[in-house]
């Protein structure tokens, strides 16, 4: 804790102390720092007279000693020190998320504003002002920024630059409603098999039958190495995930279980693995990298296929819906899709039918006229 130095300056009486600041690379800068604390007159004419003036200086500047980043702005705390702890313990895929969020929503709202200095209202009125200004934005997407913003002070209060409470948790700062989110879509079976029998290209059907009958993601699909299969307990191990050129761990420690090899899956494996025999990847590129199974959808399967294309998530919750409607109980569904908790599989990756609800109610219609 720190005293200052009290000093004339012709007719004004000033304090001169020290300020840790963040530098423009992150370190912590001491500056000698000085201040007015008032005027020379009858009222301020020794340095006892002035103790009170000094209290309300020093308080602010010893309260925050042990945490200088809390005097920065919110921009430098975040460019300087939030994203680069991001880009140090987050995968690449969630730390192009948040920088899409940072610098399309948040950045330009938040300028001269102080990380100590932030309050709800703050928080709201940003949210408020990204609703008004982005209509499209759906409800969910209002919720990712809030939750960025809620994830900068949790960090800020992990190092010791925020002591208070988080101004963006809790009932605080309230999203509104934002764009309904347009319904996932998952294949049914009969679709899959359109799109394998329209599908030519024997690398491409491949893909199509693996995605379709393990439920395997897009970045677990392109990660697949052929010492992952085991054609004996017939099962895939997935070990890694490949998002753009960056290679991963997977997303959970759940989604390292053995995946289940049917028939159809196994079958299409040994000849592809029969027409590429020196290949790393299953799914192999040029220069011994994985093929872009995205652009592969969207540009080669897409044109090919007389049914609509939902793009490669709607294989995965394809299996999931197609199981329970084999009547496959929900908690063997998750394990097949190697989800941690049974209730992600429930909400988002198994969908309604309106066959199945039709097939319901007939049979409580039968119920009701036996009884």
């Amino acid at each position: 804790m720190q005293h200052g130095q009290v000093y004339r300056k012709g007719r004004l009486w000033m304090l001169r102390y020290w300020q840790d600041e963040v530098g423009p690379d992150g370190q912590i800068i001491r500056r000698r720092r000085a201040k007015k604390l008032a005027e020379y007159s009858d009222q301020y004419r020794s340095k006892k007279d002035l103790a009170d003036e000094i209290i309300k200086v020093l308080r602010t500047i010893n309260s925050n000693h042990r945490s200088p980043a809390s005097n920065t702005t919110m921009q430098h705390f975040i460019e300087h020190l939030y994203l680069p702890d991001v880009r140090l313990k987050k995968q690449p895929s969630t730390v192009k998320g948040y920088v899409d969020i940072y610098e399309g929503h948040v950045k330009h709202r938040i300028g001269g504003l102080r990380l100590r200095e932030f309050r709800t209202v703050d928080g709201q009125r940003i949210l408020d002002s990204i609703a008004e200004n982005n209509p499209e934005l759906t409800h969910a997407s209002l919720l990712h920024i809030k939750s960025f913003l809620s994830g900068v002070f949790s960090y800020a209060r992990r190092i010791g630059s925020l002591d208070g409470a988080n101004p963006m948790q809790g009932r605080g700062a309230i999203v509104v409603a934002g764009k309904r989110s347009e319904p996932t879509y998952a294949y049914t079976l009969p679709e899959i098999e359109k799109i394998i029998n329209a599908v030519k290209n024997q690398t491409h059907r491949t893909l199509i039958i693996v995605a379709a009958f393990t439920g395997l993601s897009l970045s677990e699909l392109r990660g697949l190495k052929w010492s992952d299969v085991d054609f004996k307990t017939r099962t895939i191990t997935v070990n890694r995930r490949f998002w753009r050129n960056h290679e991963g761990q997977t997303k959970t420690e759940a989604r390292q279980a053995p995946v289940p090899i049917i028939s159809p899956v196994g079958i299409a494996l040994r000849a592809h693995r029969k027409a590429n025999p020196s290949t790393m990847y299953i799914f192999e590129g040029p220069y011994q990298k994985p093929l872009d199974i995205a652009t592969i959808g969207s540009k080669r399967i897409k044109p090919t296929i007389k049914i609509e294309w939902h793009g490669w998530h709607a294989f995965r919750r394809g299996l999931a819906t197609n199981l329970h409607e084999l009547q496959v109980a929900d908690k063997d569904i998750q394990a097949i899709l190697r989800h941690s908790n049974v209730a992600t599989t429930q909400k988002a990756y198994i969908k309604p039918r309106a066959a199945a609800g039709i097939a319901a109610m007939k049979r409580l219609e039968k119920a009701i006229g036996k009884t």
